[in-house]
């Protein structure tokens, strides 16, 4: 058995040593009307391949002029809203988590408003709080202002025409320069980001290049995790990542990005930063996931890797700060 394993990691490994680095990211940046938007987005959901809509949400999302503005969000979600931020990624650790209110998590970001000041920041505490994947975040928002905050999006209407929808679903993500999203692959069919304040960079490996990227065990609703830490790899426990080959764009304000099922990415963010996901759901789609939301139930009840997942870790690990060091 073992000189089976060793045979086919030497095989893999020479197969590897010649792999091409993927396209570029198509970028389109001409809108007509929605029906290129619509048809730009359901080819390439038919080939499997990325790519960025620039400048397609200006005119269309409010939020792009509404949400960077003083207070805005503060005032829609109420600053005492109780939140739990990441002190880091959890995609390849155990972050710690951060308690506290938004108006605190809003002043703090106001005070160190550039990437040095975070990354000094980090260094002192070991924290860079990062509100991320905020799902079901509209039911957040203060009733007198559900209205107003669904308009600011569109109401999603954008993507209303693409054949079949059934549902889609949002989450938020609200973070500072020097947050970092670890290595991923959405399971999910459809998943579009949108960029509403600040700049990211997505980095991008396509889904052959998956056993370079150390698939492991832990449980992320919607999505395989890989093992490596790609900002400060470890050449001795993954020896096939040196192998693997990307692609990088960068998503500003008002850019949507639609990153393929199965395409492994990190996202590090350059500026403070709020962004969008989007998840669609035709109807042939929504029964295709169906198998992953029955394991996302036996997850939440505990009876599926609990602790052994981005969003429960074993509480004996993980340190849990109430407010932020200052």
């Amino acid at each position: 058995m073992v000189f089976i394993v060793v045979l086919s990691q030497k095989s893999l490994l020479s197969s590897q040593m010649s792999i091409l680095p993927p396209p570029a990211v198509q970028e389109h940046n001409d809108w007509h009307d929605e029906e290129d938007i619509v048809r730009t987005l359901s080819f390439h959901k038919r080939h499997g391949t990325p790519v960025k809509l620039r400048n397609v949400l200006k005119g269309r999302w409010p939020a792009l002029e509404k949400w960077p503005q003083e207070g805005y969000l503060e005032n829609l979600f109420g600053p005492s809203l109780q939140l739990e931020v990441e002190g880091a990624t959890p995609e390849q650790g155990t972050p710690p988590i951060v308690e506290l209110t938004m108006h605190d998590f809003v002043q703090w970001m106001k005070i160190h408003p550039t990437i040095n000041e975070t990354q000094a920041y980090q260094r002192r505490t070991g924290l860079l709080p990062y509100l991320a994947e905020l799902e079901d975040f509209t039911d957040l928002v203060d009733d007198n202002h559900q209205d107003t905050f669904n308009a600011d999006m569109g109401d999603l209407e954008l993507f209303e025409d693409i054949s079949g929808l059934i549902i889609a679903e949002a989450a938020i993500w609200w973070g500072p320069a020097g947050a970092r999203t670890g290595l991923h692959a959405d399971r999910e069919p459809f998943n579009l980001l949108a960029q509403v304040q600040g700049v990211k960079t997505v980095t991008l490996w396509p889904p052959e290049q998956r056993e370079l990227l150390y698939p492991g065990p832990k449980y992320d609703r919607g999505a395989e995790v890989g093992l490596v830490d790609v900002w400060e790899p470890d050449s001795e426990k993954f020896p096939l990542y040196k192998h693997a080959r990307n692609t990088t764009v960068t998503v500003r304000a008002g850019d949507l990005l639609y990153i393929p099922s199965g395409w492994w990415h990190t996202v590090a963010t350059q500026e403070h930063s709020i962004s969008v996901t989007i998840q669609i759901y035709t109807t042939w789609d929504w029964f295709s996931v169906l198998p992953g939301r029955v394991l996302e139930k036996l997850h939440e009840w505990g009876l599926y890797k609990r602790g052994m997942c981005t969003c429960h870790t074993d509480t004996s690990l993980q340190v849990t700060y109430k407010g932020l060091p200052p």
